[in-house]
């Protein structure tokens, strides 16, 4: 446990102000992390969504970005947001989405999603 100082004020008797300030001592900051959802199989030429869950132990806000690592090219609609679409792309193929969160100090967690487009469907 880190030692605190306390600081209070007071008015006439009633507590206005109360502060924790730590004495001295740097602030850890752990780095967040982020979750790129389950791998998916989609339809050829059907769209899909990503979807990354992440999270920062300080509470503190996190950025997003999504890039394509492998696969046919893809357009990703929102890369900077942790749901984005990405418009269809016809299979078969096997496309590889990486996803990095950083935190306020510039901490980063990465993780990857693999979407399966199958083959379309056969003429009868």
């Amino acid at each position: 446990m880190k030692p605190v100082l306390l600081l209070a004020s007071a008015n006439q008797g009633k507590l206005r102000e109360l502060r924790t300030i730590l004495a001295g001592l740097p602030v850890e900051n752990r780095p967040p992390t982020v979750d790129a959802g389950a791998d998916q199989t989609v339809a050829s030429g059907a769209g899909f969504t990503l979807s990354a869950t992440g999270s920062d132990p300080e509470n503190q806000p996190l950025g997003y970005q999504w890039v394509q690592l492998s696969g046919p090219p893809a357009i990703l609609r929102s890369p900077g947001s942790p749901l984005t679409d990405v418009d269809g792309v016809t299979g078969p193929a096997t496309l590889t989405f990486r996803v990095t969160v950083t935190d306020d100090v510039g901490q980063i967690a990465t993780d990857t999603v693999t979407v399966t487009v199958q083959s379309p469907p056969q003429p009868k």
